[in-house]
């Protein structure tokens, strides 16, 4: 008697291990671009951070109103602007943010960030603000004062 595999025993190994090879290499190239996906959104999110970061950190208002253009390193050419709105606390503004990210190099299709900020800036108040918000205060709570009183 001969001792060794049959046609059949091989096909069979080989379809198995053809599988196999199939199942492994879908995971490994899954595993690849769940990390490059990773990897782009990392760089996104510094990218917004470090866009953010430098508009709040300036302290003029035109500029911030006049929006502008931001280079990253990771994103290319970034484009922002914001809107500046007083809030009810004096001295207290609520600013947001718009961010587009749009650099053909980078990105297949622009993409469009938004962020609400609260900034105190004392220095952004007009002149006799204060002193309106104040006697206005001050109105408000004598009538407060006046009714609870009846």
């Amino acid at each position: 008697m001969k001792s060794g595999f049959t046609l059949i025993e091989v096909t069979v190994a080989l379809a198995i291990f053809a599988l196999a090879s199939v199942a492994l290499t879908q995971s490994f190239i899954s595993g690849m671009f769940s990390l490059e996906n990773f990897k782009y959104h990392d760089s996104m999110e510094d990218s917004l951070t470090f866009v953010y970061s430098q508009v709040l950190a300036n302290k003029e208002r035109k500029d911030i109103e006049k929006g502008g253009d931001i280079k990253t390193i990771e994103s290319g050419t970034v484009k922002w602007n914001a809107k500046i709105e007083k809030t009810t606390v004096l001295e207290l503004y609520k600013v947001t943010v718009n961010v587009t990210f749009d650099d053909e190099k980078f990105l297949k299709k622009p993409q469009n960030f938004q962020e609400e900020f609260y900034l105190y800036r004392p220095e952004w108040a007009e002149l006799g603000e204060r002193d309106e918000f104040l006697r206005t205060r001050i109105k408000e709570r004598e009538s407060k004062e006046r009714e609870s009183a009846i």
